[in-house]
């Protein structure tokens, strides 16, 4: 089951809000917390009274069985600390699904997606690249070459770019990310040629990009992350 808690929050206009936070988001039982980070409504709670609305960063696990996901969801000024908080995941996986479960799902634990994110948009792009069955660390390295190749994104002065959703044609449709945002959102969208193109050469792409992931980091904002 997910585990959640109340917390008081104060609306700018001075409207106080009792937000129900989740500490641990199981997307099986509760299948409408995965929607709402799919939605980017988790979190974000509207004022009766002045209709603004208020979003909550938290700390939390996310985890989902059937479809083989457990990731830990940082706040992004956690960035800073990533190596603690991968441990941290890699900790919970090991403890939840190695050593003391059973046998059984020890076999599964194999195929599990573990990831450390940093922010709502970087766990919705997790799920997104996982759902469509790509590779995360594939789709990293596109982001890569796309800001490397592309003077407008350069332009825009992006910290990386979200992969948004894959299309019915296949095509891989990125939106950029800012600390932050602009009024108007940079949007970038490539064939699924483009990533095929990368991933006939992923076994190769930690080599040409070094630290664009570790253990359950794949993020090219690793690549701005002082050596640890």
């Amino acid at each position: 089951m997910s585990i959640t808690n109340t917390h008081e929050l104060t609306c700018t206009c001075g409207e106080t809000l009792h937000a129900t936070v989740v500490e641990s988001l199981n997307a099986v039982n509760h299948p409408e917390l995965r929607q709402e980070v799919m939605d980017r409504t988790l979190h974000v709670f509207p004022c009766g009274y002045c209709g603004a609305r208020t979003m909550v960063e938290h700390r939390f696990l996310y985890f989902d069985f059937e479809r083989r996901q457990i990731l830990g969801v940082y706040l992004r000024d956690d960035l800073a600390r990533a190596r603690e908080c991968a441990e941290h995941v890699m900790e919970v996986y090991c403890q939840r699904l190695r050593d003391d479960a059973p046998e059984a799902v020890r076999d599964l634990a194999k195929d599990f997606l573990v990831r450390v994110v940093f922010g709502y948009e970087e766990l919705r792009e997790k799920l997104v690249a996982d759902d469509a069955g790509l590779s995360d660390l594939v789709v990293e390295a596109l982001k890569c070459e796309l800001i490397a190749g592309d003077e407008r994104i350069r332009a825009a002065n992006v910290v990386t770019l979200r992969l948004d959703e894959v299309t019915a044609a296949g095509d891989l449709a990125f939106i950029g990310d800012w600390m932050v945002p602009p009024t108007v959102p940079l949007e970038v969208t490539v064939p699924r040629a483009a990533y095929e193109e990368v991933a006939a050469g992923r076994a190769t792409l930690l080599e040409r990009i070094p630290g664009l992931a570790s253990g359950p980091h794949v993020s090219l904002l690793r690549l701005a992350l002082p050596p640890s």
